[in-house]
């Protein structure tokens, strides 16, 4: 699979990744998965979702 077609994002509603974990790890946690090209999308619920996308 060609990685640069690929495009991961992360949507979670809460106000909070990974609430359960500390605020050290969670930060390490996205700041690996963004430098390989996650993109998180923090306190956006999904309100739609179609063949276009979210």
């Amino acid at each position: 699979m060609d990685q640069n077609k690929v495009k991961i994002t992360c949507v979670e509603a809460a106000p909070k990744m990974l609430p359960m974990f500390s605020e050290e790890l969670v930060n390490h946690a996205v700041s690996y998965l963004e430098d390989r090209g996650v993109e998180f999308k923090i306190a956006t619920p999904i309100v739609a979702c179609n063949e276009k996308g979210l």
